[in-house]
Parts: structure tokens; sequence; C-alpha cells
């Protein structure tokens, strides 16, 4: 197949799970109104891990972990599965998902920043006019008018757990070439769904049965949606597309999810839309870009 073609097909294959991804956080947040939320996210998680491991072994990529790569992915499965799931999952039934979407928007840019630090990252001159854009559109979030500041609890979690994603990337990082992407990503969901589980026992004290009990036939598609789609098929072909395209490209589609995530939280759970959301956004996303893409041209022209 020509390469044209498969780039198209990559760029097609990046705006429809960019979608769904935008369309998971409205799962999330419907799941979380009809189950605990705790216990409901180590539930998906143990299934996508279990969908990924299929595939591992489909492909073969079953790989020895040494004692060092071991202990990264530990600290990764606390941070990016066990954390940042519950913090974003109880944060969601605090909070609107629409004011999720857009602090769950600074992630690239909060990553580049403890690239910085623990990575000793270049941090560009593109990189910095990012990240005060990137306050200034959050700013916009968290004030009702321009003199009274309002923080809800929810808000905080969302942010923390958007923190601990990040911290999870950056460890991510140290580990890449190390183990297959699929590999890696079946063990941390199955691993992080079930150490989920347990803390769902102990603090919501509710056995898994008595979850998909009270669950109607639409909240069980949403949790199958959010399972097989936005979670594990997503993982795999977001780790393609950045294998083909390059960070840098398919960074730029994943800036989208934010906007798919305001404009379904308005259609499906009617949450209001107000212009100083959109702003927020547009400043948002125009400070990721110039801090990602931007950046990473600048550094280039540099080098």
């Amino acid at each position: 197949m020509d390469e044209p073609v498969k780039r198209g097909q990559t760029y097609l294959l990046l705006v429809i799970f960019t979608i769904i991804f935008g369309l998971n956080l409205i799962a999330v947040k419907l799941m979380n109104a009809h189950s605990q939320p705790i216990t409901i996210t180590g539930c998906r998680l143990v299934v996508a891990g279990i969908m990924i491991f299929v595939y591992v072994i489909w492909k073969r990529q079953f790989q020895t972990i040494s004692l060092r790569h071991g202990m990264y992915l530990l600290w990764i499965c606390l941070t990016g599965m066990v954390l940042h799931h519950s913090l974003l999952s109880i944060g969601l039934t605090l909070t609107s998902a629409v004011h999720a979407a857009l602090i769950m928007a600074l992630t690239p840019l909060t990553t580049s920043v403890m690239a910085y630090f623990i990575l000793n990252e270049r941090l560009t001159s593109m990189k910095i006019i990012g990240i005060v854009l990137g306050i200034a559109g959050i700013s916009l979030i968290i004030w009702n008018d321009m003199a009274v500041l309002s923080i809800n609890a929810g808000d905080l979690l969302v942010c923390a757990a958007m923190f601990c994603q990040s911290l999870s990337f950056i460890l991510i990082k140290k580990l890449q070439g190390s183990l297959s992407d699929a590999y890696m990503t079946s063990l941390l969901l199955s691993a992080g769904g079930i150490l989920l589980l347990l803390l769902g026992w102990f603090v919501e004290k509710t056995p898994i049965t008595e979850v998909f009990l009270g669950m109607d036939t639409k909240i069980i598609a949403v949790f199958l949606f959010s399972s097989f789609l936005a979670t594990a098929l997503g993982s795999v072909v977001w780790n393609q597309s950045v294998r083909k395209l390059g960070p840098g490209k398919a960074s730029i589609f994943l800036n989208t999810v934010p906007f798919y995530g305001i404009f379904a939280a308005a259609l499906i759970l009617q949450e209001k839309v107000y212009p100083y959301h959109v702003l927020g956004l547009l400043v948002v996303i125009t400070g990721v870009y110039l801090g990602t893409v931007a950046s990473r041209k600048q550094s280039i022209n540099a080098g």
C-alpha cells in the first residue's frame, strides 16, 4: 500500500479516536452517576487490560521484565492508573465534564514542565509562552467573574489527576524502547484495575456483582464503549499513530479532545457551556500548541 494512503488511514483513525477520547470523559461521568466510581473504574481498566493482553498474545510480544523496569512500572501504575483514574472518577462526581475537559487539556504543558525539571529537557521560549497561555486559559474556568475566585473540590481533584497523569508520562518516557507499548499498557491497565478494585472494596464497600446488577442496559453499553473502544483499542491506535507520525503530529490531534469533550457534555449531559468556557479552551489549546508542536519545531531549527 502506498505511503500516502497509509498516512491518510492513520490520520482518519486519529480523528475517529480523538472523538472517542472526548466522549469517554462523558462515559466516565455517566457510569459514576450509576455506580461507585472507584470500583467501576477498576472494572473498566481490568477489562481493557485483558483485551490488550489478547492482542499481545496474538502478536507474541511477551518480554522479560528486569527489576529496574519493574520498579518503573510500579510507579507508573500508581501514578498513571491508580491515582489518576481514581482522582478523575471522584472529581467528575463533584464537578462538570466541561470543567474536567478544560483542566485535562493542560496535560501536555504540565508534562513539558515536569520534563524540564526531571528529564532536563530544554524549556524553549515557545514552551514558556505556551505555559503562560495555558495558565491564563484555565484561570477563565475557575473565575465566575473577574473578581470572585471559585474553585470546587472536584476541580482540585481533576487537577491532581492531571498532574499524576503527567508524571506517569515522564516515567513512561524513561521506559521507551525497553518494552513494547501494547505489553506495557496491558500490564499497567490490568495491575492498575486490580489495585483500584481492592481500593474500592475498602473505601466503597460494594461487591462487583452489585455494581453491575444496578446498571441498566444503556449504562452497560457505555461501560463496554469506554472499556473496549476508548481504553483498550484507543491505547493501541494511539501508540501506533505516535510511532508512524511522530509525537509532534500526533499531539496536534490529541489537542482537539477537549473540544469534543465540551460539546459532548453540552449535547449529552445538557451541561451549560458559557462564552468564557470557549474562550478559555481556545487560549489553552493555543498554549498547548505553542508549548508542544511549535516548541519542538523551534528546538529542531535551533539544533
